[in-house]
């Protein structure tokens, strides 16, 4: 059975499959949060199965298990699950099997398989679970961020790397929603933000479905607490809380009961909710790809969201190695795995400014240490500014034109209004189209 595919997403299998003719057995595929990375995965699964092949999906969370299992029955793949708290059924005799990593290593199992596919793989290439995903000598890797915890590459796991999309290409498509990000002037203190997160909340994305992320647990209650004093339908989860009263917080969110959500290292992986369109950061993030997963949950396209809004309270995005969600960058097996310019093979301290190797656990120069924040961070009251979106508003006419009209075949397409596509225009230039570029798109739509 076949299915529709984007065209970024048919590129990238094609190229996988070219290094896999070239002898390279273990390709990585980096592709953005909301880029369809479960699709690319069970359409190489497919492929391979109506070759003759065997297939085992591996991941580390229940989510990431049941979602590819629930993509595989819809795409009409025969499949069978592998995990104590899975809730999915198993078929030992299906061609693929999705299986959970933690599993496998406490039963010591190796199911059969010729081909391998390794979800989230920067944390299933962890040591826990190295030996298991190397037993599979042809694996197809996939993930938004190629890096592991101390920063550096996949190379010890995979031999070729496609990058399938970036942000800003899935934006300028329409696959994601433009994101505007509200910070201080300048990367603040260790220690300090900008201002609370209810303050925030008021002044910047009021109305917004809203997650918070907090630096521990000690500061997560302590915003939970203000925020249901001020009278917003707010609810808290953390990874010390039973998993039955975590399971029932998320269900009232993602049911619209509760407007804002504070957790703590919960939600920054596997958690999507598409009409979710704010993130307040009340953290710092220790590499970029950390920020990039958190900052992917409010990125999402949703029925009548036209964008989305990341208050930076750390002023993170300051950091060069960080910046914007949709800048540019660059990423390698070897070395850094995600960096913003080819240089770039440093971080820097958040006190002083000297440079430290990515391996550092402080710096040596004031004793600085990366996850030294244990009080709840300092209020600095700082104003805060948005940040342009520097890759729109260049645009000229002929290509505002070309992207509204765009949008209006699409809104045709979904069955909304031509509105949705005008206030998706307004979301990204700031301002309504004239009657003029609306007369031009039309005719983009003819």
């Amino acid at each position: 059975m076949t299915f529709a595919l984007r065209d970024y997403q048919v590129r990238a299998i094609d190229q996988a499959r070219e290094h896999v003719r070239a002898g390279r057995t273990a390709p990585l595929l980096v592709s953005p949060t909301g880029s369809g990375k479960t699709a690319i995965g069970i359409e190489f699964a497919r492929l391979h199965i109506e070759r003759g092949g065997r297939v085992l999906w591996l991941a580390h969370r229940v989510e990431l298990i049941e979602q590819a299992y629930d993509t595989a029955r819809a795409r009409g793949v025969s499949v069978g699950a592998i995990g104590a708290a899975v809730t999915r059924p198993r078929d030992p005799e299906a061609s693929l099997q999705v299986a959970m990593l933690p599993t496998l290593v406490a039963r010591g199992q190796l199911p059969a398989a010729t081909m391998a596919i390794v979800d989230e793989a920067h944390h299933a290439v962890a040591p826990e679970y190295f030996g298991v995903v190397t037993h599979y000598p042809f694996r197809v890797g996939l993930t938004a961020t190629p890096e592991r915890q101390d920063g550096r590459g996949l190379g010890h796991a995979f031999d070729a790397l496609v990058v399938v999309s970036t942000i800003r290409k899935l934006t300028d498509a329409g696959h994601l929603v433009p994101c505007d990000v509200v910070a201080p002037p300048r990367r603040l203190r260790n220690g300090t933000i900008a201002q609370s997160p209810l303050v925030a909340y008021r002044l910047h994305c009021e109305g917004r479905r809203t997650i918070v992320f907090a630096q521990h647990v000690a500061a997560a209650e302590e915003y939970y607490g203000e925020f249901r004093m001020a009278g917003v339908r707010v609810g808290l989860v953390t990874g010390e809380m039973p998993p039955v009263d975590r399971t029932f917080v998320l269900a009232e969110y993602k049911a619209g009961r509760l407007d804002v959500l504070v957790n703590v290292n919960v939600l920054t992986e596997g958690f999507d909710d598409p009409p979710t369109s704010a993130c307040i950061l009340a953290r710092g993030c220790g590499s970029a790809g950390v920020y990039l997963q958190i900052v992917g949950r409010i990125l999402r396209t949703a029925p009548g969201k036209a964008d989305a809004v990341l208050i930076d309270l750390r002023g993170v995005t300051h950091d060069p190695d960080i910046g914007r969600p949709d800048i540019d960058r660059h990423y390698s097996l070897d070395g850094k795995g995600i960096r913003s310019t080819e240089t770039d093979t440093l971080r820097f301290c958040q006190i002083c400014g000297n440079a430290m190797d990515l391996t550092a656990p402080k710096c040596l120069a004031c004793g600085w240490e990366l996850d030294a924040e244990q009080a709840s961070p300092t209020v600095a009251n700082v104003m805060m500014k948005k940040l342009a979106r520097d890759f729109l508003v260049n645009d000229d006419g002929d290509k505002r034109a070309a992207r509204l009209g765009k949008w209006l075949r699409e809104a045709k397409a979904k069955g909304h209004k031509p509105g949705a596509a005008l206030y998706k225009f307004r979301a990204c230039y700031g301002a309504m189209p004239s009657p003029a570029l609306i007369s031009r798109a039309w005719k983009e739509t003819a």
